[in-house]
C-alpha cells in the first residue's frame, strides 16, 4: 500500500514537472512569436524624413512620383482613433490631384508620396509637426494630432 502511494506521488510529481516544462516551452514560443512579429513590423515599416512612418501595403509599377509632377491619389485620412477625416477613394471614382512638392497638401503627405509608383499603396503615419501642428485643422483635427493616410498612387503627369 505504501509502495502504491509513493508510486502515485511520484507519478503526480512527474506530471507536474512535465506541465511546468510545457508551460516554459509555451512561454518561450510566445516570446519568439512576439519577436518575429516585431521584426516583421520593423521591416514593413520605415521612417523617412522628420519622423514620417511608411508601411508598404502593395508594390506598384510604372511611373514614379517626382517633385514637380502632378499626381493623382486615392486616399483615406484618419486619426489614430479611427475617426475618418477625409477621403478621396476609388468607390466614388474620385481622385485627388496635386503638384508634388509645391505645398498644396500637408508636408508629410507631400514628402511621403515622392518615390511611389503607380498602383502602389502605402500607409503613412504622419506626426503632428508634419501634419496640422499646434493649431490643428478647424474642428476636424485637434492640435498636435498624429494623422494616418492610406494612399494609393493612380496617376503621374
Amino acid at each position: 500500500m505504501i509502495q502504491k502511494r509513493r508510486k502515485k506521488e511520484s507519478e503526480k510529481q512527474e506530471i507536474k514537472e512535465k506541465q511546468q516544462k510545457a508551460k516554459v516551452i509555451e512561454e518561450k514560443s510566445k516570446e519568439n512569436l512576439n519577436k518575429t512579429k516585431k521584426n516583421s513590423k520593423q521591416q514593413a515599416e520605415r521612417i523617412i524624413k522628420n519622423g514620417i512612418k511608411v508601411q508598404e501595403l502593395r508594390p506598384g509599377t510604372g511611373k514614379i512620383a517626382e517633385v514637380g509632377k502632378y499626381v493623382t491619389i486615392y486616399y483615406v485620412a484618419y486619426m489614430k482613433t479611427g475617426q475618418i477625416l477625409e477621403e478621396f477613394d476609388r468607390f466614388e471614382n474620385l481622385g485627388f490631384r496635386f503638384k508634388l512638392g509645391a505645398g498644396f497638401v500637408i508636408k508629410g503627405l507631400d514628402i511621403a508620396v515622392i518615390g511611389m509608383k503607380i498602383d502602389e499603396k502605402r500607409r503613412l503615419i504622419i506626426p503632428p509637426n508634419m501634419a496640422y501642428g499646434d493649431e490643428g485643422y478647424g474642428l476636424k483635427v485637434p492640435p498636435n494630432t498624429t494623422v494616418v493616410y492610406d494612399v494609393e498612387l493612380k496617376k503621374v503627369e
